[in-house]
Order: C-alpha cells, then structure tokens, then sequence
C-alpha cells in the first residue's frame, strides 16, 4: 500500500465514524510529509461535502514514529480497523487525526 491509498482508506474512514458529523468526506489532499522522527505527520487538507456546500479545512494526520522515507512507511499497517480507535479532534480550525495508539 502507498500513501495514496493510505488517504484513501483513512477518508473511509472518516466516512464511518459518527462522531465526524461535519459531511461526507470527498478528499484529502497531503501537502506536506514530515517522517523520520517520533512525531511523523502529514499536513494538507480535508474536503467535506455538506449538502450543497463544500467545506475545505486543514488537516494533520499525527503518524507516531516512523521512517524517513515514505517509500518504508508500513502504510497499512497505520489505517486504522474497526476494532481499533484513533482520536479525531479539532484545534484551531485544523482536523486533527491521532494514529499514534493503531
């Protein structure tokens, strides 16, 4: 799995979890990786479809520690399942995703 298909996966997601009550999730646009440390995260941005509206809102994705290199990130290993929980929360008008416990 690659990144792409990670963000893919992460918008269903979203899609799936009522506490997210914004919209349906149409896509995530990463604009910045940052890897290789214990706080790995993606910065871009997050578009909900709300009825005839669409609400565009930056996002960070908190990824834990993880290689340099996206091309060594154990992307599927980061989606989270349906037994498991990541923590959504919103600070300063950024959607933040909290995969760090997956």
């Amino acid at each position: 799995m690659n990144d792409d298909c990670f963000l893919d996966k992460l918008r269903e997601c979203i899609n799936q979890t009522p506490e997210i009550a914004i919209g349906f999730c149409d896509w995530i646009e990463a604009k910045h990786f940052r890897l290789g440390g214990p706080a790995s995260e993606i910065r871009g941005t997050v578009g909900f479809l709300t009825g005839k509206d669409v609400l565009e809102t930056p996002i960070a994705i908190h990824l834990g520690s993880q290689p340099a290199s996206r091309d060594e990130v154990d992307w599927a290993s980061l989606v989270p399942r349906k037994d498991m929980q990541c923590e959504f929360y919103f600070d300063n008008d950024v959607m933040h995703i909290d995969l760090t416990a997956t």
